[in-house]
C-alpha cells in the first residue's frame, strides 16, 4: 500500500490520473446546473449589501413609483410609460408599501433574472466555457447592476427573451415568437424597439415567404407561426390599453415625451460643449431650445428643419463620445475626459487599450470566419444565424440612440450583450484552432471558483451617506400630510422624489428652498415668498437651519400660520417639519405667537425650577408629532433636590421602545445605587415613586435585547415624555 503523499509524488500516478481528471474538470461548465449556480452565486456576491449602501433611487424611478402605486391600488397605469415595468414594480408593493424596500427588491430581482437570461443566451450562441465567461463579464460590471435607473435594466429582459425564443424554437415558429415578443415590448416597454421589430419582421417574414415559394413551407403553417404570437402580443397590449388612464391624451403624451427628451438631451450635450451655459438641462432646457430653434420643445425632425447646423453639431458631438460610451459599457470605466453618461464616470488608462484589444480579437475572428466559412457555417453558424440577425436588429436601435440621444451605457445594454457574444464567438474561433480550446477548457472551468473566492462585493467599505433615504425615512411617517390634494413640499433638495415616494400621486407639488430663497428681498420677506409659492409643507433640515433668515422665520413661524408637526434636535440630524393648514394665514385667529404647544414646543421633559435636572445617559431632546420626549438606551440619571417638607411623589410618563423587541418594559429605579422600585409597563404608562427629602440621584435601568432599528444608530429601549413632582 502507498500513502496518499507517495501516490501524488509518483510520476506514474500523475501521468495516469491527471489526464483523466483534467477533461472532467473541463466538462464542469458543460453541466447547466453548475454554470447557472455559479453565475447566480457570483451575481449575488457582487450585489451583496446593496440594501446597506445604495441610496433610494431618485429621478425617473420615483416618477415610475407613482404609476406603480396606482397599479397596486387601482389596477391602473400609463401605457406611454413602460407599463410592463410599472406593473412589475407595483405588484411588489403587495409585499410592503415601503418605497426603499420595494425599490431595492425590484432591482435585485431584475439583476438576478438578467444574470440567468444572459447566461442562457450565451450558452445558445457560444461554447459552454466561453459562454460562462461572457455572462460573467456582464455580471461583474457595476455599470450593469448599479445602473442609475432600474427601468433601463428591465428593458433588457424582453429583448433577451425575444432572441432566446428565436434560438431555442427552430424554424418559423421561433422567428414568429421573436416578432411577437418584440412587438409587445415596443408598445409596453420601449417605443424605440419599433426599429428592431420592423427590421426583424421584414427579414424573417421575407425569408419565410421565399421558403414558401420554393415549397419548403406552407402558407397555413407560416400564418400560424407568425399570427399566433402576434395575436398574443396584441391581446396583451389591449389588456394594458384597457388599464391605462392616459388614452384620452395618448397622442399628446407621446409627443410631449419625445419633445421633452430632445430638449433635455440636447441641452445636456450643449452644456458639455459650452461651459458658459449654467442653467439646468432638466428643468430649464426650454430657454435654450427657444434661443436656438425658436420653439421651446421641438421634435427631432422640427429641430433639424429649423436649425440643421445646430442639430448636426449635436449629432457629431455624440459620435465623438461613442468610444467613451463603449468603453464604459464594456469596462465600467473610460480613458476619455468627457462623460458619455449623465453622471460622472470612473476614468482609467487601460480602458482604451482594452477596447483596442477586443477590436483586434473581433476583426481577426471575423476574418477567420469568412476564410473558413465552409467549416464554420454548417458546424456552428447556420443553426444560430437568426439569433445573430435579431441581435443585429437590436444593435441598429442602439446605433440610432447613440447618434440622436447620446452613447449613454444605460441605453446600450442590449448592444453590450451582443458585443460580448460577438467577441466570445471570435475568441472561440481563435482558441479552437489546432485543438487549443480542449486544453484550456479545464482552466476556464476553474474560473468560477476563483471568481467566487476572490472577487470582492461591489458594495463594501465604509457606508456612504444616503441623503434621499434619510429624508424619506424622516418624512414617511407624515405621508398623510404629503397626500393632501393641495400639498406643496418645500425642501432643500429631492422635493420631487419625496413627493413621488411619499405623496404617491401627482397632487404633491415640489418646491426648492434655494429657488425661493433667491426671491427674498427687503420688500418681499420669506413668509410672503412662501405664501406666493403656495408652499404648505416645509421640511427645514440643518442646511436650512444654517441660513440666518430661515432661522428667524422658523422662530416665529406660528405668527404666519405655520405649525410645527415634527422636530428632532440631537446635534447629528437636526430638522423641523412645519405645515400650513388649509385656509390659515398670518394673524388669522388673533393669537399670540407661541400660544400652541405645536408651534412653540417646550424645551425639556423636566422643569429644573422644580428641582429636577437630567444627568447622563439621555439621548437628545426631541419633538415629534406634538410630543416632546427623550429616548434612553440605559442607566439614565435624574438629579433631584427635594424640599425639606418631603416626602413627595415623583411621576414619569414612560413608554417601551423598539430596543426591547416587543417585550414589556421592566424599569428598575435605583437611588444612590440602591433599588427603590421596579416598575413594569407594556407600551405607555405613568410611574409614581415616593421620595424622601434631600438630594437624590436616580438611575433608570432595564434589561434589554438592545434591538436596533433600521437607519438609526441608537438603541432606544424606552422613552420618557415628562417628569414632575407633586
Amino acid at each position: 500500500m502507498h500513502t496518499a503523499q507517495e501516490r501524488r509524488s509518483n510520476p506514474r500516478w500523475k501521468a495516469g490520473v491527471w489526464p483523466l481528471m483534467w477533461p472532467k474538470i473541463g466538462d464542469a461548465l458543460n453541466q447547466a446546473w453548475f454554470a447557472y449556480a455559479t453565475i447566480l452565486l457570483l451575481q449575488v456576491k457582487m450585489i451583496w449589501g446593496i440594501w446597506k449602501y445604495r441610496d433610494l433611487t431618485s429621478g425617473d424611478t420615483s416618477y415610475y413609483f407613482v404609476t406603480a402605486y396606482d397599479w397596486y391600488k387601482n389596477g391602473q397605469l400609463l401605457i406611454t410609460w413602460s407599463p410592463w415595468y410599472t406593473a412589475f414594480y407595483g405588484t411588489l408593493l403587495n409585499i410592503t408599501e415601503d418605497a426603499f424596500f420595494v425599490t431595492i427588491l425590484h432591482r435585485v430581482i431584475i439583476v438576478l433574472v438578467l444574470a440567468v437570461l444572459v447566461l442562457a443566451l450565451m450558452r445558445q450562441l457560444l461554447p459552454p466555457g466561453i459562454a460562462w465567461l461572457a455572462a460573467a463579464w456582464w455580471v461583474v460590471l457595476p455599470v450593469d447592476f448599479n445602473a442609475l435607473y432600474e427601468v433601463h435594466l428591465f428593458a433588457v429582459i424582453p429583448a433577451v427573451l425575444a432572441v432566446l425564443a428565436i434560438l431555442r424554437v427552430p424554424g418559423a415558429w421561433g422567428r414568429g415568437m421573436g416578432v411577437g415578443v418584440l412587438l409587445a415590448a415596443t408598445f409596453l416597454m420601449r417605443n424605440e424597439f419599433i426599429v428592431a421589430t420592423a427590421l426583424f419582421s421584414v427579414l424573417s417574414i421575407g425569408f419565410d415567404a421565399l421558403r414558401r415559394r420554393r415549397g419548403a413551407a406552407s402558407t397555413p403553417g407560416l400564418v400560424r407561426a407568425y399570427g399566433i404570437p402576434a395575436a398574443a402580443a396584441c391581446l396583451m397590449i389591449f389588456v394594458f390599453y384597457l388599464r391605462s388612464t392616459d388614452i384620452p391624451v395618448l397622442s399628446s403624451m407621446l409627443s410631449r415625451k419625445h419633445t421633452l427628451n430632445i430638449c433635455q438631451v440636447y441641452a445636456f450635450g450643449y452644456q458639455q460643449r459650452h461651459s458658459d451655459w449654467k442653467a439646468s438641462p432638466w428643468t430649464e432646457c426650454q430657454q435654450l431650445m427657444t434661443k436656438i430653434y425658436g420653439v421651446a420643445e421641438p421634435s427631432l425632425t422640427e429641430a433639424l428643419q429649423r436649425n440643421t447646423a445646430a442639430m448636426l453639431e449635436h449629432f457629431w458631438w455624440n459620435v465623438r463620445l461613442i468610444p467613451s460610451g463603449i468603453q464604459v459599457l464594456l469596462f465600467s470605466s473610460m480613458s476619455g475626459d468627457v462623460t458619455p453618461d449623465y453622471i460622472p464616470v470612473y476614468k482609467t488608462v487601460w480602458a482604451l487599450p482594452a477596447l483596442v484589444f477586443l477590436s483586434a480579437v473581433f476583426i481577426t475572428g471575423v476574418v477567420l470566419l469568412i476564410r473558413e466559412r465552409e467549416y464554420w457555417w454548417p458546424l456552428w453558424i447556420r443553426d444560430r444565424i437568426w439569433g445573430w440577425i435579431a441581435l443585429g436588429c437590436l444593435a441598429c436601435v442602439a446605433m440610432g440612440i447613440m447618434v440622436t440621444q447620446r452613447p449613454r451605457p444605460s441605453y446600450l445594454f442590449v448592444l453590450g450583450i451582443g458585443v460580448r457574444a460577438a467577441v466570445g464567438l471570435c475568441a472561440a474561433v481563435l482558441v479552437t484552432r489546432h485543438g487549443f480550446y480542449g486544453r484550456i477548457a479545464p482552466a476556464i472551468a476553474v474560473v468560477p471558483v476563483i471568481a467566487l473566492a476572490f472577487l470582492p462585493p461591489f458594495y463594501s467599505g465604509s457606508a456612504p451617506s444616503r441623503p434621499l433615504l434619510d429624508f424619506y425615512r424622516t418624512l414617511a411617517p407624515f405621508h398623510s400630510v404629503l397626500e393632501r390634494r393641495d400639498a406643496a413640499l418645500l425642501t432643500v433638495g429631492w422635493s420631487d422624489d419625496l413627493c413621488n415616494y411619499i405623496g404617491r400621486s401627482q397632487n404633491c407639488r415640489p418646491l426648492s428652498f434655494a429657488d425661493l430663497r433667491r426671491q427674498v428681498t427687503p420688500e418681499m420677506p420669506l413668509d410672503k415668498v412662501l405664501d406666493g409659492s403656495g408652499a404648505n409643507i416645509f421640511f427645514a433640515d440643518a442646511t436650512v437651519g444654517a441660513d440666518p433668515l430661515a432661522r428667524r422665520f422658523l422662530s416665529n413661524a406660528s405668527a404666519t400660520g405655520w405649525k410645527v408637526i415634527g422636530m428632532r434636535r440631537d446635534g447629528i440630524y437636526n430638522w423641523t417639519l412645519l405645515e400650513k393648514p388649509p385656509g390659515s394665514h398670518a394673524g388669522a385667529r388673533g393669537v399670540a405667537a407661541g400660544e400652541e404647544l405645536m408651534a412653540d414646543p417646550v424645551t425639556e421633559i423636566a422643569d429644573p425650577n422644580a428641582g429636577i435636572t437630567l444627568g447622563g445617559g439621555w439621548y437628545p431632546y426631541e419633538f415629534y408629532r406634538g410630543e416632546s420626549f427623550r429616548w434612553v438606551n440605559n442607566d439614565a440619571e435624574i438629579n433631584l433636590s427635594i424640599p425639606k417638607t418631603g416626602p413627595i411623589s415623583l411621576y414619569m410618563n414612560v413608554q417601551s421602545g423598539p430596543g426591547l423587541n416587543g417585550k414589556p418594559l421592566e424599569l428598575q429605579i435605583l437611588a444612590d445605587g440602591k433599588l427603590l422600585q421596579t416598575a413594569r409597563a407594556h407600551g405607555a404608562a405613568t410611574i409614581r415613586l415616593i421620595l424622601p427629602k434631600g438630594r437624590i440621584k436616580l438611575r433608570l435601568h432595564t434589561q434589554s435585547e438592545n434591538n436596533a432599528v433600521p437607519n438609526d444608530p441608537r438603541i432606544m429601549n424606552f422613552r420618557v415624555f415628562k417628569i414632575w413632582t407633586r
